[in-house]
């Protein structure tokens, strides 16, 4: 089944975590005269059980979400102005709402001076935040916090223009970025306080997103203008790779036993299903809209939801596809 929903001149859905009742959270933004943090609930038939924005001065956008006790961790980035090139004086932003998405608190960070929190991970007392920042370089960075999302320390990884995620490998952490200008990325396995312990380089790779299952890791993203996906070792080595054709890889998931990648081909989206070592075994064609891509795949209860911006001549809206 296939639903759209818009609510300005863009409708962006980010990245989505399933719910214990079968139901789906997905983070994004939305624009009109301005941007704003956008939070859906999307039923298991794919219907918006209730939505919520948030702003402040200047524009807000949000760009992951992780379930915690008591309700959920969004991150994103907050009071800059945007642009088609990204933008300036963004600050990174952390913000915890309750199960129905009320606000309980928030924290922004400076640290160069343009800033934006890709991604964050629960860790025993506190969070780990990944992004990148601005100033005179741009440097990926990964921040410490309590439980209430104040910093405790931040640290530097060289340069890169884009933060892939960051995932639990055994007492360990692995990182990910990418350069675009360099047409490499970068997977660095780092400890409790952040430093590093080995880093994997690739090659004419640009890894988009990185993803955990149990004792499973991956990367995906493009290799030479094709979709690229590989399972790596808890250092960070490549296991296995495969490419499938044109385009980009941007989203994971495992339902049981099967796994799933989406993500841009050709304008178009695709989900791809693929056995354990990576071997394509269907392309999932039904239901699928025409233009845009898929941003993110959420397991549900006995459902896959696929989400992502579909594009028109003159504005970008939310497809919602779910797959039995």
């Amino acid at each position: 089944m296939f639903t759209e929903y818009k609510y300005g001149k863009e409708t962006v859905p980010v990245y989505g975590v399933s719910t214990s009742d079968g139901s789906s959270i997905i983070v994004g933004s939305i624009r009109d005269d301005r941007y704003r943090i956008m939070l859906v609930k999307i039923d298991g038939h794919g219907k918006v059980a209730w939505k919520r924005f948030y702003d402040g001065e200047n524009d807000w956008e949000g760009h992951y979400i992780i379930p915690v006790k008591g309700g959920y961790i969004v991150s994103g980035a907050v009071e800059g102005l945007a642009s088609n090139t990204g933008g300036c004086k963004w600050k990174g932003y952390l913000l915890k709402v309750n199960e129905s998405g009320e606000r309980l608190w928030e924290q922004k960070y400076r640290i160069l001076g343009n800033e934006c929190v890709y991604s964050v991970l629960s860790v025993e007392d506190g969070f780990m935040l990944q992004g990148i920042a601005q100033g005179e370089r741009t440097a990926p960075f990964l921040i410490r916090t309590d439980k209430e999302g104040n910093m405790l320390w931040t640290k530097f990884y060289g340069e890169g223009d884009t933060a892939l995620g960051i995932i639990y490998s055994d007492e360990n952490f692995l990182i990910g970025i990418s350069d675009w200008s360099r047409n490499r990325a970068r997977v660095i396995r780092v400890t409790y306080d952040g430093k590093t312990v080995k880093t994997v380089t690739f090659e004419n790779v640009l890894l988009i997103n990185m993803f955990k299952f149990e004792h499973e890791q991956f990367v995906i993203g493009e290799k030479n203008g094709t979709v690229y996906l590989a399972k790596i070792s808890k250092e960070g080595r490549s296991i296995w790779e495969h490419t499938y054709g044109p385009g980009t890889g941007i989203a994971m998931v495992k339902m049981g036993t099967e796994y799933f990648i989406a993500g841009e081909s050709e304008e178009a989206p695709f989900i791809y299903q693929i056995d354990k070592s990576g071997k394509l075994i269907r392309k999932l064609t039904s239901g699928l809209w025409d233009k845009g891509w898929v941003e993110t795949l959420v397991a549900t209860d006995d459902k896959l939801l696929a989400a992502g911006p579909v594009r028109s001549e003159n504005d970008i809206s939310m497809g919602i596809l779910m797959i039995s």
